[in-house]
This record gives C-alpha cells, sequence and structure tokens, in this order.
C-alpha cells in the first residue's frame, strides 16, 4: 500500500549500488543490538520482505549509507517501531556528528542522547518499544534543523510545508498522525527526505531552563535518562514515597534517583561536584542566597528546606562544621510521604540497606575506609529495633537489662570493638542518618570511627515513634 510520506517532488534515492548487506539481529549498524548479532557471510542478497515496498528506495538507501541492516532471517520487517534513541543515533550518524567510535561508555546511546541534551532537542529517554511517536519524531527533526522548540503541531505543520512530509493520509497536522507509531519504513523515508533538504543540523543550541542538575538529570526528566547516561544502577530501593530509588555509588560519586512511571521525581547527592544549583555542597548555608522566587523556607536543627519551581530542596548539614553543606535531597513538591502503616517488608529492608548505604557514603566523602555488611549485626540491629517498638521503649539497654554488647554476643558475633546507634521518629533513612551524624552522644564518633569494620542496620514499624533504627558496627577479633 503506498503511503503518502513516501510522496516527493524528488528524485528517489539512487541505485547505482548493488546491495551487499551483513545481515544482523539489530536495527541499526550503530551497536543498537542488545546482544551481539551472529555472523553472516557477506554477500549479494535481496531482503525477502522489501520487494514492492512503497519504501524501498529509502531502505537501500540507508542500507548503502550504513544506517541500517536486516535481520539475520532475511527480512527487513519495514513494519517494526522505531525506539528515540535508535532514530536520534540514526539521525546523527546520517550527518556524521555522532559515529558508532562514539558508543562506548555507559550505555551505546549515551553519546548520541549527550550530543542532542547540549543541543536542547526534545528528547524523553523513554526507549519502550511503541514509545516513541511520529509527532515526537517530527519535534526532534524540527529542533534538530531549526535550533529552536516546537510544539508538536508546530513542527508537524513544518515538516508539511517544506515537504519532507506529505502526511500518513492527508496533508494535514491531523492526517500526519502525531500519536500514531513510527515504523521503520517511515524513519528511514524521513531521514532521507530530511538529507535532502538540508546539508547539515543547526549548530544553534536551544537554550535550556534547568536550574537544578544532578549528573546531568533533573527532575522532570524521562525515567530512562539515568541508566542512558550513568549505566544500569548499582541498586534500586523502595521508599516512603511512592516512587523506588535508583542508586549510583561509583567513581567517588554517589547519587540517587527517584522513579515514579516514566519520570524523574527526586534527586539526592553528598557528592559536591555532581550537583548543579544554587545549593554548592561544601560550602556553609550562610553562603546560600535564595532567589526571589524561592517559596517558604525553615531551618531545623540539623537541615534547611525551601520551596522553589515545584520542588522542595532538603539542604543537610554538618552543624559540627559551620553548618556545612552535605547532603541535598530535592523532590517534586506534590509527593508526600505514605504513611507508615502502609509500608512493608520490603519498605523495611529498603531502609536498612539505604542507611548503610548513606553511612559508606559518608565515609567515602571523608577519606574513611568503608564498612562491610554483616548480617549478624544486621540481625541484631533489627531484633532490637522491632523490640523498641513492640514494647515502647528507646533506649541501648532493653527492659531485660540487657545492653547492646549482650545482644550481640548472642547472636555469636565475636568482636575487639563494637558501638551500636539507635534513633526513632525520622521519616526515612536520609534524615535518620543526618540526625545520627550530628549528634554529639558518640553516633557521630561510630559512623566515623576508621577502626570499625563491620555494620549492620535494622529497621521497625510501629510503636510511639512509627520508624525504629538501629545500627550494630563492630570489628572483628
Amino acid at each position: 500500500m503506498l503511503k503518502r510520506d513516501d510522496k516527493s517532488n524528488s528524485m528517489p534515492p539512487p541505485h547505482h549500488r548493488k546491495l551487499h548487506v551483513a545481515l544482523a539481529a539489530c536495527l541499526l549498524a550503530t551497536g543498537l543490538a542488545f546482544t551481539p548479532p551472529s555472523a553472516v557471510a557477506e554477500g549479494k542478497i535481496s531482503l525477502m520482505d522489501t520487494s514492492g515496498h512503497w519504501a524501498l528506495p529509502y531502505i537501500e538507501w540507508a542500507i548503502d549509507q550504513g544506517l541500517a541492516k536486516g535481520y539475520d532471517d532475511g527480512t527487513f520487517k519495514p513494519q517494526n517501531l522505531v525506539t528515540e534513541s535508535e532514530f536520534l543515533a540514526m539521525l546523527l550518524r546520517s550527518y556524521q556528528l555522532v559515529s558508532s567510535r562514539d558508543e562506548a561508555g555507559a550505555s551505546w546511546s549515551a553519546a548520541y542522547y549527550r550530543y542532542g541534551q547540549d543541543q536542547g532537542w526534545p528528547l524523553s529517554y523513554n526507549n519502550k518499544r511503541g514509545g516513541f511517536k511520529r509527532g515526537d519524531a517530527a519535534r526532534l527533526l524540527a529542533s534538530a534543523l531549526n535550533g529552536k522548540t516546537f510544539s508538536e503541531s508546530e513542527a508537524v505543520q513544518w515538516l508539511l510545508d517544506e515537504s519532507i512530509s506529505q502526511g500518513r493520509t492527508t496533508p494535514t497536522v491531523n492526517g500526519f498522525e502525531p500519536r500514531g507509531n513510527l515504523t521503520r519504513a517511515e524513519a528511514l523515508t524521513f531521514l532521507y527526505k530530511v538529507k535532502e533538504h538540508s546539508s547539515s543540523l543547526s549548530r544553534k543550541a536551544i537554550p535550556q531552563t534547568r536550574d537544578s542538575e544532578l549528573l546531568g538529570i533533573s527532575i522532570g526528566d524521562g525515567a530512562g535518562k539515568p541508566a542512558v547516561l550513568l549505566g544500569q544502577p548499582q541498586r534500586v530501593l523502595d521508599s516512603d514515597y511512592s516512587f523506588s530509588w535508583h542508586v549510583y555509588n561509583a567513581d567517588g560519586r554517589f547519587a540517587m534517583f527517584g522513579i515514579l512511571d516514566d519520570t524523574v521525581v527526586a534527586l539526592f547527592t553528598n557528592t559536591p561536584d555532581a550537583w548543579s544549583d544554587i545549593v554548592k555542597l561544601g560550602q556553609s548555608l550562610d553562603d546560600l542566597k535564595l532567589p526571589s522566587n524561592a517559596g517558604k523556607s525553615r531551618r531545623e536543627d540539623t537541615y534547611y528546606e525551601f520551596q522553589r519551581n515545584n520542588r522542595v530542596t532538603t539542604v543537610f548539614l554538618d552543624t559540627q562544621d559551620r553548618d556545612k553543606m552535605i547532603g541535598v535531597f530535592q523532590i517534586d513538591a506534590s509527593l508526600v510521604p505514605r504513611n507508615t502503616k502502609a509500608l512493608s517488608v520490603k519498605e523495611q529492608a529498603a531502609m536498612e540497606t539505604l542507611l548503610f548505604e548513606l553511612t559508606n557514603a559518608e565515609r567515602a566523602s571523608r577519606g574513611l575506609p568503608l564498612l562491610e555488611w554483616d548480617k549478624l549485626a544486621a540481625a541484631a540491629s533489627r531484633a532490637h529495633s522491632s523490640d523498641m517498638a513492640d514494647r515502647q521503649y528507646f533506649s541501648h539497654t532493653n527492659p531485660d537489662g540487657a545492653s547492646p554488647f549482650d545482644r550481640i554476643k548472642a547472636k555469636g558475633i565475636t568482636y575487639g570493638s563494637a558501638a551500636e546507634n539507635i534513633a526513632a521518629g525520622f521519616g526515612n533513612s536520609l534524615f535518620a542518618h543526618y540526625s545520627l551524624l550530628n549528634s554529639k552522644s558518640g553516633h557521630r564518633d561510630s559512623i566515623l570511627d576508621k577502626k570499625l569494620k563491620k555494620l549492620g542496620t535494622g529497621v521497625s514499624f510501629g510503636g510511639p515513634y512509627r520508624i525504629y533504627y538501629t545500627q550494630v558496627f563492630y570489628t572483628p577479633l
């Protein structure tokens, strides 16, 4: 069936070469395969499902240019859907702005996305098959060619006006079907006509209004962006909110991204060079100058909180070092914590893990050796937190008179030195950690003691304080 995107006043792509295709089980010749394709002998072949296809000239052009390949079963599958990363890679490779040689990194698509991000192009980082629509392609192409922002309807109309497209059914915005899926055949047709229209993309970067970034990622960005730029997270943890924490801890940088549905909704880091914002980690709170558009603000014992641009930013402080700003937690202002009665063993385990991760992140930021997770210490910690919640007390010594050292010995731990921290009433591990760190009752000393080697953490829900936290540190004999 003839597609209207196939029609053009221009000549079709040249056919002056015979096709020589090394078949591969990937969409593009860009390293887009999720697993390496099986080797297939090169030779003169024809793709069994493209003969007579409306987009055959454009498919052959793309193969000839090294933008696409067939599958190892001898087909091209022109109706298969294209993802955003695949379309972006083909666009940039067609103009030789990024190549397959640049694909080393956290993910094969990172170099393409970094180029597009630097140019301010509209990118969702949603790479679910079927998630990238014809209207998304139109916005990307119009922005890349003109160096300015387009709405979806404006972008489609520009493509129609420039004869890059004649629509899917009629040469109108509705006839373009912006919310329709983008197939391989349509994507390659777009790219050929764009190349015919313009010999180069605009080098003018589109201005961006991004006031807070963690490793190049902001609240409101697509959920796939951290994985594209940074690779897969080391951990994914449930939170006391409705989002999950994606935890990254590599190259001396500790960063967490709260992911809800398809969007980044929260950020945390204690690494100064990872954070870009008016908050300058490592400086004193006195150095923080809020802009005129900042909303409500308040100072608590261990943190300072303010609202701006529909985000709540909590700046954690080191009150024993000139109120130095040492951590930042930013969240979409519309989100609220869940009631602790709705939290389960999954959140319990996640809070325990996060308290451990935060302790090591703190030690790493100060050049101290990291602690090793210990399951016996964790068992002792959880048991004490549960006991405090169940019997409604808050003390290192339980109602039976057992001390922390009695309890850890009962778990089979033999130690040269040991320490216990407890906290209660804090909504999550972030606030518990920074409260313990700022304590003058020995808790800080335990967290930062370079002689201690192992740590286990335990959390329990219930009791008058709602959440109880225990940390058991020790150095084996």
